[in-house]
């Protein structure tokens, strides 16, 4: 999958989770979430999907938000900003609002 522009950097990022491709999502910007590998990977255990919409890209910021459905049906939106540098997310500056 191309990635194009920084929309697509945080696209393919939760792409890249919805797969449980967890080392491209590492590579695309979770190694800048302030964690190991191992426990980035463990925090999506109990997600089942992200949905992810843009919605509003200016220069390498990208506002986003993101609807987690989990395992066990409950739903969680985060909302935000991922600054994208080069091919990766820089900067997560998101929080959850429901």
């Amino acid at each position: 999958m191309a990635v194009r522009g920084p929309a697509g950097v945080v696209l393919a990022y939760f792409a890249a989770i919805n797969a449980h491709r967890y080392v491209r999502a590492w590579r695309l910007g979770g190694d800048h979430i302030g964690s190991s590998y191992q426990t980035f990977a463990q925090g999506f255990d109990t997600t089942a999907h992200d949905a992810v919409t843009i919605e509003s890209v200016s220069g390498d910021d990208v506002h986003a938000r993101l609807t987690a459905t989990q395992t066990n049906g409950t739903v969680k939106i985060f909302s935000g900003l991922y600054t994208v540098y080069g091919k990766a997310i820089a900067y997560f500056n998101v929080q959850q609002v429901s």
